[in-house]
């Protein structure tokens, strides 16, 4: 048996701790740490909180936070690009669509409704134009 097997299979080994904080970035790699110290504090959880002793509603809700969060993402993507001469070199490569945020503001919405909370609406800008008259000449 190789050192690393033996490890993992004995008894005496010291168990990893999943925390809240593993949970929620393991929804999605575009979550960045900002967003994620938004939701903790928007539930009143701390990030090493071991996910054993949070309630489905708490972990649900801080689930939908993650969704939301992820839903003021800009639609497009992020690419660095350096180039030297005939040289270049492409880094990055995340894309968000429209169809993500739909998919992502549907879980929100669904995790919400689940336990009872409310939903933050979506709001829209309208224009009216009100102002001055425009006379046409003649």
């Amino acid at each position: 048996m190789s050192e690393e097997i033996r490890d993992i299979l004995d008894p005496e080994t010291p168990e990893e701790v999943y925390t809240v904080a593993d949970y929620l970035q393991g929804i999605s790699d575009l979550l960045s740490e900002k967003a994620l110290r938004v939701v903790l504090a928007k539930r009143h959880l701390k990030a090493d909180t071991p996910i054993d002793e949070l309630s489905q509603k708490e972990l649900d809700l801080a689930e939908a936070e993650v969704y939301y969060q992820l839903c003021n993402l800009p639609v497009g993507g992020e690419t660095t690009k350096d180039v030297d001469g005939s040289w270049s070199h492409t880094e990055g490569g995340w894309t968000v669509s429209g169809a993500n945020i739909a998919e992502w503001w549907k879980k929100y919405v669904n995790l919400r409704e689940l336990w009872g909370e409310p939903v933050l609406k979506r709001s829209t800008i309208h224009v009216h134009a009100r102002g001055m008259r425009l006379w046409r000449r003649r």
